[in-house]
């Protein structure tokens, strides 16, 4: 029987021999931007974690951070809790100030495992900072920012190319040539960007949207409202024609309504794709098992067996076949061609409980979910390794505080390196790299699903019956179902032919 025991290092006061105890002792950087925020090193001693300690294989002991927590406070008492806080050895910790915070001065507090509560007064100075590059303390004296250089830049924000304000002789990260952005926090909105009908300006002109652009925002579409429908699942491989499917039925919507094209097609219906053209398939079960499905204006066929329903299907054009991928619950990974019977790799991980996954290419996923920790749930994302195996990303550290015993509900790849994914309390978290920092949300529904064109402008539904979208820093509700229900996907071939589906026949599609 194997011996676990959960040691936490304590201070021994009073003896000669013991080491000091915990202490902080500063803060890397010092000062910040308060409307970005900044990744934050806390520099102390004997900073010590939980460690479960295996007796039997001491090799397996784990590193828990588990209870470590910081966060900020001012002069009034305001709290401002810190993001990916992480325990990196003795000396070091980790996290993130997620702006926009108010500037002046914020004393940092660390909160170890032991019941220490360790404080630096006056450690971090929030700054103000202009469009053209200029920070201001808050008696409004100058912090230098950038590097004096001939060449006129402009402050380049969100990365685009494209900078704001006035010109500035300064050079380095963050300043570019190339004036006239309109929205320095989002990098889809910069002079001669694509304008679409999302009521942005994203070229920059000053004109919000086309002239040819509907003007009657997000819209319900009624003609499933009493059908008792639960839609579950929604793909658009066509502009303009979405699928949609409920546990049992599949409907596509063509010439300004729903058609149900249900036959034939398996019960227990979980996730449905497909790539410009006719191939679109679908998952599913029935008494002997699963099944995958094509699915098509006149029903399902070429049905095929396999070991159980997918949580998430993804199509990509292939030389004479659309090439599917799926992920079931467990992590196994499903490949197959269109009409063609599906290949199984079996997960490697024992604990994934996937909710969805997404990717770029047949060997470029990520999955999200969580996974079980000591009885509660842990957030958790997976991504395709070389070998076909996954490996495990914490998008919210292995911190226990209860933001992060929540689980991702949905998660969509930008590129191989870049994602954003969302779960339940609002969560939001975007990769970059191989790292994830938590995005700032102003609302706490649970969120079920998510639509990104980019890091910094994505669309989600909830399950409180929004259909939200963050561009830049800026978050917006367009559309809420009166009474709520529950939207559970969205999809779409652009900003301008989105559509979120969900429980008791609600559709709602985007401006077009």
């Amino acid at each position: 029987m194997r011996t676990l025991l959960a040691i936490v290092f304590v201070s021994m006061a009073g003896c000669a021999s013991s080491p000091p105890g915990p202490e902080l002792i500063s803060v890397e950087p010092t000062q910040f931007d308060g409307e970005v925020g900044t990744p934050l090193v806390l520099h102390g001693a004997q900073l010590l974690p939980f460690i479960r300690f295996d007796f039997d294989t001491p090799s397996q002991s784990q590193v828990l951070d588990a209870g470590v927590s910081a966060f900020l406070t001012d002069a009034t008492g305001t709290r401002v809790d810190l993001f990916d806080v992480q325990w990196v050895d003795a000396t070091r910790v980790t996290a993130r100030v997620e702006g926009p915070i108010a500037t002046g001065s914020w004393s940092l507090h660390l909160l170890e495992p032991r019941g220490a509560e360790l404080v630096l007064d006056d450690a971090l100075m929030s700054l103000q900072c202009t469009e053209e590059g200029d920070c201001m303390y808050p008696d409004g004296g100058l912090v230098d920012a950038g590097t004096p250089c001939e060449q006129t830049n402009y402050r380049d924000r969100d990365n685009d190319g494209f900078g704001a304000g006035g010109g500035l002789n300064r050079c380095g990260v963050g300043y570019v040539s190339r004036s006239g952005d309109c929205d320095d926090r989002d990098n889809l909105s910069y002079p001669g960007a694509r304008e679409v009908c999302n009521g942005l300006d994203d070229d920059c002109d000053g004109v919000t949207d086309l002239p040819t652009c509907s003007d009657a925002g997000w819209t319900r579409i009624d003609s499933l409202a009493s059908s008792g429908n639960d839609f579950v699942a929604a793909t658009v491989v066509e502009r303009g024609q979405p699928w949609l499917a409920t546990g049992a039925n599949v409907f596509i919507f063509s010439d300004g309504g729903f058609l149900e094209r249900s036959m034939s097609c398996p019960a227990g219906i979980s996730a449905i794709a497909g790539v410009a053209g006719s191939e679109v398939e679908l998952s599913g079960t029935r008494t002997d098992g699963g099944v995958v499905s094509r699915i098509s204006q006149s029903g399902c066929s070429s049905t095929r067996l396999t070991p159980g329903a997918l949580v998430s299907m993804l199509a990509f054009p292939g030389v004479t076949a659309a090439d599917f991928v799926g992920v079931s619950a467990k992590g196994d990974v499903w490949r197959w061609r269109s009409g063609e019977p599906p290949l199984m790799t079996s997960s490697n991980l024992p604990n994934m409980v996937v909710r969805d996954a997404h990717g770029i290419s047949k060997s470029q996923l990520v999955a999200v979910g969580y996974s079980e920790v000591d009885g509660s749930k842990r957030a958790r994302a997976w991504t395709l390794g070389a070998d076909g195996g996954w490996q495990e990303e914490r998008p919210l550290g292995s911190s226990s505080a209860s933001w992060a015993r929540v689980e991702l509900s949905g998660v969509w790849a930008l590129s191989g390196t870049s994602a954003v994914a969302v779960g339940e309390n609002g969560t939001v978290v975007v990769r970059s790299g191989s790292s994830w920092r938590r995005a700032w949300n102003d609302n706490s529904d649970d969120i079920t699903s998510v639509r990104a064109f980019s890091s910094t402008r994505y669309y989600v539904t909830t399950d409180e019956g929004r259909v939200r979208r963050r561009n830049g820093w800026t978050w917006s509700t367009l559309f809420k179902a009166s009474p709520a229900v529950p939207l559970r996907d969205l999809a779409g071939t652009a900003e301008d032919d989105l559509w979120a589906a969900g429980q008791d026949g609600t559709v709602v599609r985007s401006p077009y």
